[in-house]
């Protein structure tokens, strides 16, 4: 492997990955035996971070196939496809954890911030075009 692909590999990839291992990371943290009463707030703090960690997923995802010069449109559609999986891996995942688990419902709230991870950068190419 030559200088310029571990260079490429490792600024455009490597982001990813390690996000990735990020999003993991935090699936892996053991939940709560019991349900207790929590407030709205708890709950918009979780789901916030969910959306927060796909937001970021989708940027990267975006940024390396942008960079592999891949179409605009197939870039979204790869970006949405990976994003989604790792999404459900991820709730998969959690089943296997002490006091967490997988909810389908988390993919959806995890696709919201996909979605607006694509949109920002649709958005600010657009921007830079002008």
């Amino acid at each position: 492997m030559n200088k310029n692909k571990i260079i490429f590999f490792l600024k455009y990839y490597g982001p990813v990955f390690l996000w990735m291992s990020v999003i993991f990371s935090l699936s892996s943290i053991k939940g709560h035996l019991h349900k207790e009463a929590v407030s709205p707030w708890f709950y918009v703090g979780r789901k916030g971070a969910h959306i927060t960690e796909y937001f970021i997923l989708a940027i990267l995802l975006l940024r390396l196939f942008y960079y592999k010069k891949v179409e605009k449109v197939e870039a979204i559609v790869l970006t949405i496809v990976f994003a989604t999986l790792w999404a459900f891996s991820d709730e998969i995942h959690q089943i296997f954890v002490f006091g967490r688990e997988g909810k389908i419902s988390d993919v959806g709230i995890d696709f919201v911030g996909i979605f607006l991870g694509i949109l920002l950068v649709r958005r600010f190419y657009k921007l830079s075009k002008k």
